[in-house]
């Protein structure tokens, strides 16, 4: 929920616990379900099903952290919304022993550059607001803007390198509620009410996330307040 850089409405999913249909699943991009499934596995524990599969053979999440990357990679040339979803899934992949101890390599801060790239070719930080698009589609690109911008200014305060998103090279407009909604035909289909719950079930995914873009925004002001 911190996170939101996938769409409910997209893969069907109306609440926790639900499931995306196989047709939708099918027709989803190999790197970001492969993103999808490792940011998952340690979770798997708690199923009461996976639990048993990797008592007895350990999960291949460092093959499927690979897959993500290698993927990633090669969609870059035909880049769609997936590949950055799938690239900004493993900039926060669980890291290693060895490398908790460190700040970020190059390679991270490289591919930050070459995701931020795709971004900007996406047309990600223009205000997509009143463009012919699907409503899901509107709320999902906007959401990913805002989460790169964040990684972009967080990871260049963290290791001291200049920003690659400049004050100048963008126009998308501040998060608000009504980006986080699920779609009406989504819950119409699922025949959920708009209830209480729905709306605290927005709150909840819609104010961590708007906070945090805030700090990124004041990290952005100090960090050009001290060139």
């Amino acid at each position: 929920p911190t996170l939101p850089i996938i769409s409910r409405s997209h893969f069907g999913l109306a609440a926790a616990g639900t499931v995306p249909d196989q047709t939708i699943l099918q027709k989803t991009s190999l790197c970001l379900l492969a993103a999808i499934y490792a940011s998952a596995q340690p979770f798997a524990k708690f199923d009461d099903y996976l639990c048993l599969l990797d008592a007895y053979a350990p999960p291949p999440t460092d093959l499927l952290w690979r897959m993500v990357l290698d993927l990633v990679l090669r969609d870059i040339h035909t880049a769609r919304l997936s590949t950055l979803q799938a690239g900004i899934l493993y900039l926060h992949r669980p890291v290693s022993v060895t490398e908790s101890a460190v700040a970020d390599s190059a390679f991270t801060w490289s591919l930050v550059g070459m995701l931020v790239g795709v971004a900007m070719s996406l047309g990600l930080q223009l205000d997509c607001r009143l463009m012919g698009l699907p409503l899901w589609e509107k709320r999902i690109r906007r959401r990913l803007w805002w989460a790169i911008y964040a990684e972009d200014k967080w990871r260049c305060l963290l290791i001291g390198r200049p920003s690659y998103i400049g004050s100048d090279d963008w126009d998308a407009a501040d998060l608000n509620d009504d980006d986080f909604v699920m779609s009406e035909s989504l819950r119409l289909a699922l025949q959920q009410p708009p209830s209480a719950s729905h709306s605290s079930h927005i709150l909840l995914s819609a104010q961590p996330f708007q906070q945090f873009i805030q700090l990124s925004r004041i990290a952005d002001e100090l960090q050009r307040s001290l060139l």
